[in-house]
């Protein structure tokens, strides 16, 4: 039985190059447009993986507690984690390199996230962490865990 991502991507070019990137994989790739359809999918039969893509930062609509503006995608994440039937692993593709912003994710419930700048050769190989580690996956997120926070620690220190 291959194993499925959910794409939450409204772009269509970008999740026709994802599916390919992944086809030769042994891994069905279901695409939402958004999170309404996303969640009905996951409600109707779970992934193993759900990748989602936000939209850019907009700029001009800073969070008024924290003067920045925060993240697309976290309120996402946040529905995602709510339902019941999906426990799995939730990698956000971002364009953010900032500290705060990654730590809104991992807050919200992402288990990984995927520079997308980095491509989609990088990303598949990300994902076929999770994939390798779904009988062990907890003790895979912890390890992964600690060698994220130890990566900020270190950029904040520089």
């Amino acid at each position: 039985m291959p194993q499925s991502i959910l794409l939450i991507e409204p772009d269509t070019d970008r999740a026709v190059q994802f599916q390919a990137a992944v086809a030769n994989r042994t891994r069905h790739v279901t695409v939402a447009a958004g999170i309404d359809q996303a969640l009905l999918m996951v409600a109707t039969a779970p992934p193993n993986v759900i990748v989602i893509s936000p939209p850019p930062k907009e700029k001009g609509r800073p969070d008024a507690k924290a003067a920045r503006t925060p993240p697309q995608g976290i309120a996402t994440v946040k529905r995602l984690r709510s339902v019941e039937r999906f426990s799995g692993p939730i990698l956000v593709l971002t364009d953010s390199t900032a500290r705060d912003d990654q730590l809104d994710f991992y807050k919200a419930g992402a288990d990984d996230l995927c520079p997308r700048w980095s491509g989609l050769t990088y990303m598949v190989e990300r994902l076929s962490f999770w994939f390798e580690n779904t009988t062990n996956s907890l003790k895979a997120f912890e390890r992964r865990k600690e060698a994220i926070d130890a990566l900020l620690d270190k950029k904040t220190r520089i």
